[in-house]
């Protein structure tokens, strides 16, 4: 299990707050990674320019659960791209990768994305606000997810991503229990 705050800004064009690429089991719980920002030049046309708040690029079996994944983007000359993604799964994973109780806003591109075609995401329980390209058509949609409502941070500017008395993120997690 990881429990820790990341924030990251990338120079090449491409930023991550984590990247999972091993053979395993992993569980990633209460996890808050925000402000992964990825710096280009306007001039650059080609490559990969992504800020992605998590990657995998492979492993066996990933479950993300009580997390927030909040304002990932690319910049080019000061001007905010559609390119971030909150989760990515670049490479193939065994089993359908678990995301609940996780709230992903202000994406500035997807808010999940699977490359890897014979890999899936699951979203259960979790809410999404201000995601600019969506969600992967192929992601599996199960109960309590909430689409487009403002978690209502306490300060998001500053970091605080606590949630305000209001939020309707609150008590809207999963039951409590085993991983749907």
């Amino acid at each position: 299990e990881a429990t820790e705050a990341l924030s990251a800004a990338g120079t090449q064009g491409q930023a991550r707050g984590l990247l999972v690429a091993a053979p395993a089991l992993l569980k990633i719980s209460q996890i808050s990674i925000s402000d992964i920002t990825a710096a280009l030049a306007a001039d650059v046309t080609t490559g990969d320019h992504r800020a992605r708040g998590v990657e995998i690029a492979s492993a066996e079996s990933v479950e993300l659960e009580q997390g927030s994944l909040h304002d990932i983007g690319v910049y080019t000359d000061a001007l905010l791209q559609d390119t971030g993604v909150g989760l990515l799964v670049s490479g193939p994973v065994s089993d359908p990768v678990g995301v609940q109780s996780t709230i992903l806003s202000q994406i500035h591109g997807e808010g999940i994305r699977v490359d890897d075609e014979g890999s899936a995401v699951g979203l259960s329980y979790s809410l999404t606000w201000s995601v600019w390209a969506g969600l992967d058509p192929g992601l599996t949609l199960g109960d309590g997810v909430l689409l487009e409502m403002d978690p209502q941070f306490v300060d998001p500017e500053t970091g605080d991503l606590h949630l305000a008395s209001e939020s309707p993120a609150i008590d809207a997690g999963a039951p409590s229990g085993a991983f749907e």
